[in-house]
């Protein structure tokens, strides 16, 4: 049985007394959709129990602002989890003063950018923390059996259990991450080093989710919506603005981008990356993959470009020939070159990109092997979105 058929047999055959089995296999997929090309650890790849906590958090939050139920209408204890921990958060003043905009609907993407740009207050942590419970709680214990038997779409490792173990040894294991060991953590990097349990898929479950995965997010989405409707009396005028609204999770972050462009005028990266014209102080910066294709928003991906050229780019897929190769090579060496206090993004974007890519400790921001592996890199995405996605070539 391969991975899209047991998706199909879990959209089907699962428990349905709440949406939480569409907020996993939502979260799994998103990964993919952020990591595509991620090499695999000993033929396996490793999903962090708390990036899937950040991605319900995503989701549920503009669903229980808008009041859409999300459980039986007669909503018993674990069916109201989420909801509950995430009204105390909306309505305590101390996590609002921490915040700098007001939180609602709109503004989810702010907060989810927040915690991906490192910047993770208390309120944010613990709340984190709970969902991440609910998880484990939840959807982990059940969502794999289907019909009495237990399929095989991923499992779980923790980091104390021998790999052999069994499914609900390394789930329980989850809960021995104690808040007290949380309370210090200020960004969300030592978040994740924090962690000890993970949902691990084969490298080819991950291969096959990644070939199909715009198709496969969109799909479990349109379900959820159904479910929404027929099963929770959701109105579907509400939940065709979420559709929408969920597809942009995560959200470009602007004062990342903001850094970027100041970064970029005063090394003087003021030229398009297409054509080459001098942009002086008017530059904009493009993802060069699209970002509803391709979510990041590292150095590596963003670049300066005229009007022009962005306009008639679109959202469409950069094939990676000669001279673009060149002009990306060329801003990528003065973006590693860079030693004032700025660079620090940079760095940081590389240790992400090394994580997934070639996952070592150690990262050497100056040695043209770097240069050299972003590049192959970047035709590699170029390749696997120009297939998966035909008919999109810029």
């Amino acid at each position: 049985m391969n991975s899209i058929q047991m998706f199909e047999m879990i959209l089907n055959s699962g428990t349905r007394n709440t949406t939480y089995k569409f907020g996993l296999l939502t979260s799994i997929v998103d990964y993919v959709i952020e990591n595509p090309l991620e090499r695999p650890m000993n033929n396996f790849h490793f999903i962090p129990l708390f990036y899937l906590s950040k991605q319900f958090l995503a989701y549920y939050y503009p669903l229980i602002l808008e009041g859409v139920r999300q459980g039986p209408k007669t909503e018993n204890k674990s069916s109201t989890k989420i909801k509950n921990f995430i009204l105390g958060f909306q309505n305590s003043i101390e996590a609002q003063k921490k915040l700098p905009f007001a939180l609602d609907i709109e503004n989810t993407n702010t907060l989810i950018s927040h915690i991906n740009s490192d910047l993770l207050t208390n309120e944010i942590l613990k709340l984190l923390f709970y969902i991440r419970k609910i998880v484990i709680d939840q959807p982990l214990q059940h969502i794999l059996k289907v019909k009495d038997n237990r399929i095989s779409l991923f499992g779980l490792l923790s980091a104390s259990n021998p790999f052999q173990s069994d499914f609900e040894e390394h789930r329980k294991t989850g809960y021995k991450l104690k808040w007290s060991e949380l309370k210090t953590i200020t960004n969300w990097n030592e978040l994740l080093q924090m962690e000890n349990l993970f949902v691990f898929v084969s490298h080819q479950t991950y291969k096959e989710i990644s070939d199909i995965r715009f198709w496969l997010r969109d799909v479990i989405i349109k379900r959820w919506s159904q479910e929404c409707i027929e099963k929770f009396d959701a109105q579907s005028t509400i939940l065709l603005s979420l559709f929408d609204f969920w597809k942009r999770i995560p959200e470009r972050d602007n004062s990342v981008i903001k850094k970027y462009k100041a970064l970029y005028l005063e090394n003087e990266l003021n030229h398009c990356i297409n054509c080459n014209q001098d942009l002086k102080s008017n530059l904009i910066l493009d993802h060069l993959f699209p970002w509803s294709r391709f979510p990041n928003n590292s150095f590596w991906n963003l670049y300066p470009v005229c009007k022009s050229c962005n306009s008639k780019k679109s959202d469409k897929i950069p094939k990676i020939n000669k001279k673009i190769a060149n002009q990306i090579s060329n801003h990528i060496d003065i973006c590693l070159r860079e030693n004032n206090d700025k660079s620090d993004i940079i760095l940081n974007d590389l240790k992400q990109l090394y994580k997934h890519r070639i996952r070592v400790s150690s990262v050497k921001s100056e040695d043209k092997s770097t240069t050299e592996e972003i590049l192959t890199y970047i035709k590699e995405i170029s390749h696997n979105l120009l297939e998966t996605i035909p008919g999109y070539e810029f």
